[in-house]
């Protein structure tokens, strides 16, 4: 007697616990990324532009990007700085002399947790509407923006294109 109603109570325990469960299952299966990877998708991908934030005239800068998020993120290898737009104060883009060769584009991965150097740069531009400049003139004092759009390497659930804009402000001083 006893054990038929252990086994009674074992039987009605797991007819309850089967609908649980296939809950559970079914949640798993719309949701194939870990809890920590579903909560930072929400948030969004952290990239992050890695620079000072004062520079001297004719100070030389190095460019690198930090990737934060669980996604890699593609940049042009062949010629780094075409991926970013440069403006001033007053939101007067220009070109620098980094910027050329735009129209060979060879990409490569900023994987998740990495950071990456892109580009030097000598705070030069280019001479109003040269685009092929070599050396340029030293940008004068002043605040400066960078900025770029990445595209992730791979397409998100959706099967949609997962894109980040970078923004950095800078400054120069004598």
């Amino acid at each position: 007697m006893i054990y038929k109603r252990f086994y009674l109570s074992v039987f009605v325990f797991l007819i309850t616990l089967f609908p649980m469960i296939h809950s559970l299952s079914a949640q798993a299966e719309d949701d194939p990324l870990p809890k920590e990877a579903s909560e930072d998708q929400e948030k969004g991908p952290d990239l992050k532009l890695i620079m000072d934030k004062t520079y001297k005239v004719g100070d030389k800068v190095t460019i690198s990007m930090e990737n934060k998020s669980l996604f890699a993120y593609l940049h042009n290898k062949k010629s780094p700085a075409c991926d970013f737009s440069f403006s001033n104060s007053t939101e007067e883009e220009f070109l620098i002399p980094q910027a050329k060769g735009c129209d060979v584009v060879v990409t490569t991965a900023i994987k998740p947790k990495e950071t990456k150097e892109l580009f030097s740069w000598d705070l030069n531009q280019c001479p109003d509407g040269d685009t092929g400049c070599l050396k340029g003139e030293p940008l004068p004092e002043g605040e400066y923006t960078i900025a770029a759009t990445f595209i992730a390497e791979n397409l998100d659930d959706a099967g949609e294109e997962r894109f980040f804009d970078v923004i950095a402000t800078f400054r120069i001083v004598k």
